[in-house]
């Protein structure tokens, strides 16, 4: 497909090339001739050329000027036209004169002299603008010109195709595809039998290339499909709050971390959002293992959240399993980013300090988290 339209590219380009071309040398500058020799005129100027050379050697009886007006005639050419003159003017009074001039020529008046300066004359390039003249050579660079503009729009067009169109995928094979090959699978359940074998279970690409130590959960884990990142922020946004939320950890007993932020522009109640520890370990509020983002916009009925578990709870299947059914959920760690999107607010979050502190038996719990969080509004959106 891709030779094709180079070819077809290559071609049009061509064709424009010539096209302007001829456009430059035959109405921009067309080839103009100046000073041509009078052996070079058409048939109708020689006769009459010739008609007043016979009138001025008929007066002078010079014969040197003679042949300086004659030499760039072929003498087999002089001929034939000084006959054609006789008969065009035959009845006027100037037939005397060409007959004279052509007895002349017959008699071969010029000496040899006379007749290798005619050859050196005959020799020399004629002075009209022809052969490689300014025009010609424009022509053929306007040809070339146009050609490689053409040929290079058109490979660039193509070029963007390229990336717009989807890439063919390869898929896999149907079973009807198969070609039996030499051992069928009745003769290996055959061979087993008679050996008093079970056949054993099969087992999955990705278990089998895992080492034996480790167990089915962190099989599973390792084999889950990791979901694909989240699309930046659009460019159709407006920025309208930088909030810095910091939660430290608190003494055992206090009243859980919360924290909430009006989001308003130019006197406009948008929403809301907030920072709020949304799990702790039992029996000790204020020491978080389960962080929540939220976003309320006015104009959404749902409240979009976004769960921040640490290292240990991440860890945990039932914990991680049990946010991963209510919103977003990924494990503290400094740089992470949350994206909440809403109606006609956008939010931001990025992770900028993150600490854990150890209680019990290697349960880590917040000590610190702080971040930076961006609130956009939606270009053109209303509540």
């Amino acid at each position: 497909m891709w030779r094709l339209a180079r070819q077809r590219a290559f071609w049009m380009g061509i064709l424009v090339g010539i096209a302007l071309g001829l456009f430059v040398g035959w109405v921009v500058w067309p080839v103009s001739y100046t000073d041509a020799y009078p052996s070079e005129l058409r048939k109708k100027d020689k006769l009459e050329y010739l008609l007043l050379v016979a009138r001025d050697y008929k007066q002078t009886g010079n014969r040197r000027p003679l042949v300086r007006r004659l030499q760039t005639f072929d003498r087999t050419e002089l001929v034939p036209l000084l006959q054609d003159a006789l008969q065009t003017y035959e009845n006027s009074d100037d037939k005397a004169a060409l007959r004279q001039l052509l007895e002349t020529v017959q008699e071969n008046i010029p000496t040899t002299a006379q007749e290798e300066q005619t050859q050196e004359a005959s020799a020399q390039p004629s002075p009209r603008n022809g052969g490689f003249s300014l025009s010609r050579v424009a022509s053929i660079f306007f040809i070339l010109l146009g050609g490689i503009i053409l040929l290079y729009v058109f490979l660039r067009i193509a070029a963007l195709l390229r990336k717009k169109l989807p890439q063919p995928r390869m898929s896999a094979p149907r079973e009807e595809d198969w070609e039996p090959g030499e051992v069928e699978v009745v003769d290996v359940l055959e061979e087993m039998e008679e050996k008093d074998e079970e056949p054993q279970e099969p087992v999955s690409t990705a278990e089998s290339l895992l080492p034996p130590s480790l167990e089915r959960e962190e099989v599973e884990a390792a084999t889950k499909p990791t979901p694909p990142p989240e699309p930046p922020a659009a460019p159709s946004l407006r920025l309208v709050e930088v909030l810095s939320p910091v939660f430290l950890l608190q003494e055992v007993g206090e009243e859980g971390y919360d924290e909430s932020f009006s989001i308003e522009e130019n006197g406009e109640r948008l929403g809301e959002c907030g920072v709020g520890e949304i799990e702790s370990l039992p029996g000790k509020d204020g020491q978080p293992i389960v962080m929540e983002v939220w976003l309320l916009d006015k104009a959404d009925a749902k409240t979009h959240q976004a769960y921040i578990l640490s290292p240990w709870a991440y860890k945990q299947p039932d914990i991680r399993q049990k946010y991963e059914d209510q919103g977003i959920v990924f494990m503290a760690q400094h740089g992470n980013t949350v994206r909440l999107n809403a109606r006609s607010l956008y939010l931001e979050g990025e992770i900028k300090d993150v600490a854990f502190t150890q209680a019990g038996e290697g349960n880590q719990v917040f000590s610190k988290l702080a971040m930076e969080m961006k609130v956009y509004r939606r270009i053109g959106a209303r509540a």
